[in-house]
């Protein structure tokens, strides 16, 4: 495998402005050197010709031309490509910064194939099916951890300027949720939601997903599940799409439904124990094939992490953090889910969509959203029947506009929107109605004396 993907145009380009400008109080060389590392060089020349400018930098010495030739006077390679390629050009620093972001990611595509080279000759080496999978894995793994630690120094106002006017900022705008009652969602994200056991998490997660995915026909959504098999997630996507229980659909409904789904492309995967590590390589590699419009993790209180935390809400809030930052390097929605785990029967028929504070360590998620919402289907303890397949998302935080409460009509995962239904609680009967109910000469008596 070809591993040697690199620009010597690009190098050539650095270290020759770098040596233009000479010096280490020049702002273009300061702010150069805040994201330049030597490993971004391929070649041998211009990695050896940077470890001499930085040397020359750290110790605050001169590193224009004559000083360099100086420098490596007794080393005739580099002397005479200094003299060929770097005298006799010319290097105004207009493409600085450009050329280093392409050094950067030549550096970490290079170090990628070379993962993946050892990676695929050790599984063909290894005898055993589980261990060849496990380096697989292990591989992946690695592939996106190689990341590039360097220092931002901030943008001027023009800069932001230019960048806007050149379309930069594209994928940060708001996009339609492509459900009436929400509206448009900020890009660029993090959703929390939050409900009961057997409220219909996973469903209005697959059902959010879906409205967005359909609003954004060139990109693809990736699921996250770590409780329900991919197949399940799949019959329920079909469910929403058909407007029909799984059950009840006939074999051409599903594939109809079916061919509907695969056009939106989603990848579900179902694994029990997921860490945020594998999460972040996972998308990180599928957004270099196509852009991502959704990722959902179902649900946070499953995914791990191989960090070390001191407290269960420490973690929590460390992959919150993570999952946000996902959501602003992407360009996409990412949708958390959390498991109420407070009773919120206590509170009055009316006010049982969940809060944070129902929600175990939720101080992480409520930081690191944009919106957190609570969802409830008040027919699992309200026995009135305008309560019946009710289902309502309730906005309990949101960054930016007031956020309206949405109600649907939820039936066996098929979701309509409807509106808020009326609903008078029922008031306690009082001790007079008691007793003109229980005693009918008390209710001559009273009637008699009035």
């Amino acid at each position: 495998m070809n591993t040697t993907k690199h620009n010597p145009e690009a190098e050539l380009g650095v270290i020759g402005t770098l040596i233009a400008e000479g010096t280490h109080e020049s702002y273009k060389v300061q702010s150069a050197m805040l994201k330049l590392r030597e490993e971004f060089f391929y070649k041998t020349v211009h990695k050896e010709l940077f470890k001499h400018i930085k040397n020359c930098y750290d110790n605050k010495h001169w590193f224009d031309f004559s000083t360099m030739m100086d420098v490596v006077r007794k080393q005739n390679d580099l002397a005479d490509y200094l003299e060929i390629s770097i005298k006799s050009a010319y290097f105004t620093g207009n493409r600085l910064d450009h050329e280093i972001e392409e050094l950067e990611r030549l550096w970490e595509l290079r170090g990628q194939l070379n993962i993946l080279s050892n990676t695929f000759n050790d599984c063909i080496k290894e005898p055993l099916t589980s261990n060849a999978c496990e380096l697989l894995f292990d591989g992946i793994q690695r592939i996106g951890a190689i990341k590039v630690q360097s220092m931002s120094y901030g943008s001027s106002y023009d800069v932001i300027y230019d960048n806007w006017l050149q379309g930069k900022y594209k994928g940060n705008e708001q996009v339609d949720s492509g459900i009436a009652q929400i509206g448009k969602l900020r890009n660029s994200s993090l959703i929390a939601i939050a409900g009961g056991s057997g409220v219909g998490k996973t469903f209005f997660s697959i059902y959010m997903m879906n409205q967005i995915a359909a609003q954004q026909p060139e990109k693809q959504s990736l699921f996250f599940s770590l409780e329900m098999a991919e197949n399940e997630i799949w019959e329920r996507h079909v469910a929403i799409v058909s407007d029909k229980p799984f059950d009840d659909l006939t074999k051409n409904d599903r594939h109809n439904a079916a061919a509907i789904i695969i056009s939106r492309e989603t990848k579900v995967y179902d694994q029990p124990r997921i860490d945020i590590e594998y999460i972040e390589t996972i998308c990180h590699l599928e957004a270099l094939r196509k852009p991502i419009a959704v990722i959902v993790v179902d649900y946070l209180g499953l995914v791990t992490s191989k960090g070390k935390f001191d407290r269960e809400d420490l973690r929590l809030s460390d992959i919150t953090q993570r999952l946000t930052a996902l959501s602003m390097k992407l360009k996409c929605i990412v949708i958390a889910l959390s498991q109420v785990n407070r009773d919120p029967a206590k509170r009055t028929k009316d006010d049982r969509c969940p809060y944070p504070s129902d929600v175990a360590d939720s101080i992480g998620s409520v930081r690191s959203s944009s919106l957190w919402i609570g969802i409830d289907r008040p027919e699992l303890y309200d026995a009135d029947q305008s309560m019946k397949n009710v289902f309502v998302a309730k906005c309990r935080k949101s960054r930016r506009e007031a956020f309206p409460d949405a109600w649907f009509s939820f039936n066996n995962g098929r979701f309509k929107e409807r509106s808020a239904p009326s609903y008078t609680p029922k008031k306690k009967e009082s001790m007079m109605d008691a007793m003109r109910g229980k005693h009918s000469s008390f209710n001559n008596t009273i009637e008699g004396d009035f």
